[in-house]
């Protein structure tokens, strides 16, 4: 049989993995958010992509003898330039959202290693919650 001492022990150690647990949850869900955000960026790469072939397309299907060819090629060329600079965006934003997914997957593995720190009072008010469950539990089974 334990002693008091020992469960508190042991309560507290419950309190600290149940901490922790909803510590990784939380960073779970910011790396579920940023994914879902990396997500979208390339769905818009694929998207730009295609535009961009489109405009390829066009390029190639303009008669030699059009009287608007050089107006053509000069809206296609200023297109592509905007499809470019759209890339170019979305390359950027893929690095930021790959550092973002990197540093909270690095954050979950500290809490998970027990790196990051508890914050006392926290600690201690869901330690005393358990202490007070098991004991209404006990006297409850007195009864």
């Amino acid at each position: 049989m334990l002693n008091y001492n020992e469960v508190v022990s042991k309560l507290r150690e419950i309190a600290r993995d149940s901490i922790r647990l909803i510590m990784v949850a939380r960073r779970r869900s910011n790396l579920y958010e940023a994914n879902q955000t990396l997500d979208s960026i390339n769905e818009e790469i694929i998207y730009t992509n295609k535009k961009f072939a489109i405009e390829d397309y066009k390029i190639s299907k303009i008669d030699d003898n059009d009287p608007e060819k050089e107006d053509k090629l000069k809206l296609n060329a200023e297109v592509k330039k905007s499809l470019e600079n759209t890339i170019e965006r979305c390359n950027k934003e893929i690095e930021t959202q790959n550092k973002i997914i990197a540093d909270i997957t690095t954050s979950i593995e500290d809490v998970q290693d027990g790196k990051v720190k508890i914050n006392t009072e926290e600690l201690n008010a869901v330690t005393k919650d358990l202490i007070k469950k098991v004991t209404e539990s006990i006297a409850t089974e007195v009864k």
